[in-house]
């Protein structure tokens, strides 16, 4: 209803299209007719453009070069490049994000710096991201079947696809160097695609346990049966996963960025930036002195309460479209 609402009020607005997908797909599809507003909550789509006005839910974070990692044309290099065309030149997928939108929607703070960095003057804004009402309700999760476990074994949840910011190469080094210097097997659990688990990991280590693209009912459900996240992204741009895993009382490890302080605030085990010894010693702590209590969960779900809703999210976004609209009618 929010959205409908929402959408009345837009004055002298015709229609607004929404579009929740991933860049490529129905995008491609012959348009009947031109919106006055699109909005790809989850893009850029690197395509024409499709209305009057179009507002891009940023997500492609390869296209920001930061210190951080390799730069953007090295990242596109990779054949899991974000736009779901292989042969698109990272030039021409900046050319696109600059000038087939007119404004933008991101994550945090820190993305809108650096976006404005790309795409200039162009408007800016930032909506945080929440967390989906079935995390909240355990009768709706569903079962993965996983191996068992090795007597002590531990296991941490890392919900990702395999783009290159998101650092999978990390994981196995961690698993590594905690078995080796806390004697205790740590194994994390991967969401990857067959392809995306080939290339990230062709010697196939046996501290990963990849069960392939799941539903949100299902990473619920692996959230739960964890001992908590692993977070060693460089880079987020519309991730979920961490306060995700806060809503379901896990403990978050994640690397000592600002955008994960700002999505995280205290509520999260930061380590040094690609230290795979210091992250071990940090989970140490944590798992093995049994450090995370229940306070602390109830400090996280608190955070997330704080963040918003997905109705919250929806006003949000359509508060922006209905001055977006304004303007361009002005």
């Amino acid at each position: 209803m929010v959205a409908i609402e929402s959408v009345r009020q837009l004055q002298n607005t015709k229609l607004i299209r929404v579009s929740e997908g991933r860049p490529i797909g129905s995008s491609f599809r012959h348009q009947a007719f031109v919106p006055d507003i699109r909005f790809a909550i989850f893009g850029p789509e690197y395509s024409w453009r499709h209305a009057r006005v179009n507002v891009a839910g940023f997500a492609d974070g390869s296209l920001i070069p930061t210190d951080r990692f390799a730069t953007a044309d090295q990242l596109n290099a990779s054949p899991f490049a974000w736009s779901g065309v292989q042969d698109v030149k990272p030039f021409l997928k900046r050319q696109v994000l600059t000038r087939r939108y007119d404004a933008y929607i991101v994550q945090t703070p820190e993305m809108a710096n650096a976006l404005k960095r790309v795409v200039g003057r162009k408007p800016t804004f930032v909506v945080p991201n929440v967390v989906g009402n079935i995390f909240s309700h355990p009768d709706q999760w569903t079962a993965v079947h996983l191996p068992d476990r090795d007597p002590g074994e531990l296991r941490l949840f890392y919900p990702a696809n395999g783009y290159p910011h998101k650092n999978h190469r990390f994981l196995p080094e961690l698993c590594q160097i905690f078995t080796a210097n806390f004697h205790r097997r740590l194994r994390i659990i991967t969401t990857l695609t067959e392809p995306e688990c080939e290339e990230l990991f062709p010697s196939k280590p046996k501290s990963i346990i990849n069960v392939g693209r799941v539903p949100a009912s299902q990473c619920a459900y692996l959230h739960s049966t964890s001992d908590g996240m692993v977070f060693p992204s460089l880079n987020e741009t519309f991730s979920s996963a961490p306060i995700e895993a806060l809503q379901i009382g896990k403990p978050v490890f994640a690397f000592d960025f600002p955008f994960n302080r700002n999505t995280l605030g205290p509520n999260c085990y930061y380590c040094k930036p690609q230290d795979a010894k210091a992250f071990s010693a940090v989970l140490a702590r944590v798992l093995l002195g049994d450090t995370h209590h229940e306070s602390q969960i109830l400090a996280g779900r608190k955070w997330v309460r704080d963040i918003g809703t997905g109705t919250s999210q929806a006003r949000s976004y359509f508060e922006i479209l209905r001055q977006l609209s304004a303007e361009e009618k002005a």
